[in-house]
């Protein structure tokens, strides 16, 4: 049966500030893979399970529930739909700024495979779809699977418009239990020892923009939990500077050694002015985190780069 984009869709935005994905994505990934042979034989064939896209380098962990703790650190499972690998059309869940920041790379031909319990589901990519609201899911087939992202894949925010990509079920084989190589877990530095946790400014009421990478990312680390974990700690730098103003804190030398924040920095922002995310990125190393949006009618940036573990603020432009 088909399904309806808004029953699909749940609570499917990036949260900028849930870094712990990094972390708990990889142990989730572990888990699910790291089933004894004679365990296979123990478990259901339809459940979690591991999510590969090898044309996109990805590597996930798919669990029950499209919530935002799931989304937070997993592909997420649509409840209304079948498990991959039974029959009908199985709806997964990720943020577009993460595990599907490239499904729109994806090509007809292209695989996607689902292991569970020692099986693994073989499925060939039929097409992609930019749909909205109201609109309806094209079915791929009797046993068919569904990648459902937000669009633009650089939005940070909820938008109307999905990006769909369709998948058919062209078979499924067993499997001896093997390691599963993930990607390293990437260091995220923090901020400064002695500078105080700032405000989370989208409690505030400012509004989340777009996510660039730069340089030469590693598909691999582009299409994982890393640029969400590299944003948060760049939004918190950002907030801490404009606390630091505000306040005339003594700790500003330890985030922003040198530098002298522009009075408007801890002045009110300007109401509907998203704050635009760039990382430049070489490989899986992250060079500089800047976030960019208007400050009373005047356009600020503020960059920051790690330091000797730490991320600090290196640069301002107003």
């Amino acid at each position: 049966m088909l399904l309806l984009l808004g029953a699909v869709v749940g609570v499917a935005y990036p949260l900028w500030w849930q870094h712990r994905q990094t972390i708990e994505g990889s142990r989730e990934i572990h888990g699910l893979a790291g089933t004894t042979a004679s365990g296979c034989a123990g478990m259901a064939s339809a459940g979690p399970g591991v999510l590969r896209i090898p044309a996109v380098a990805v590597v996930a962990p798919v669990v029950e529930g499209t919530s935002a703790a799931v989304l937070a650190i997993s592909v997420g499972h649509e409840s209304s739909s079948p498990w991959p690998g039974e029959r009908g059309t199985s709806v997964l869940e990720a943020h577009d700024v993460g595990y599907f920041a490239s499904n729109q790379l994806l090509r007809p031909g292209d695989i996607v495979t689902y292991t569970r319990a020692c099986r693994t589901y073989r499925y060939r990519v039929v097409e992609h779809y930019i749909l909205r609201p109201g609109d309806t899911i094209p079915s791929p087939g009797a046993s068919g699977l569904v990648l459902d992202s937000c669009w633009p894949t650089d939005a940070l925010w909820f938008t109307p418009s999905r990006l769909i990509v369709t998948a058919v079920l062209t078979g499924v084989h067993s499997d001896k239990p093997v390691a599963t190589s993930v990607a390293p877990t990437p260091l995220v530095p923090q901020l400064p020892r002695g500078v105080p946790t700032p405000p989370n400014l989208f409690n505030e009421g400012w509004l989340a923009g777009t996510l660039s990478l730069t340089g030469t990312p590693a598909l691999a680390w582009k299409d994982g939990p890393a640029p969400l974990a590299w944003e948060s700690v760049g939004l918190r730098a950002f907030s801490a500077l404009r606390m630091a103003e505000q306040t005339k804190a003594s700790w500003l030398s330890l985030l922003a050694p040198g530098l002298t924040p522009p009075l408007i920095l801890g002045g009110d922002y300007a109401s509907g002015t998203p704050m635009d995310v760039t990382e430049e990125v070489r490989g899986t190393s992250v060079h500089s985190v800047t976030i960019t949006t208007r400050i009373q009618g005047v356009q600020v940036s503020v960059t920051s780069t790690p330091v000797a573990g730490k991320l600090r603020v290196t640069a301002i432009e107003s």
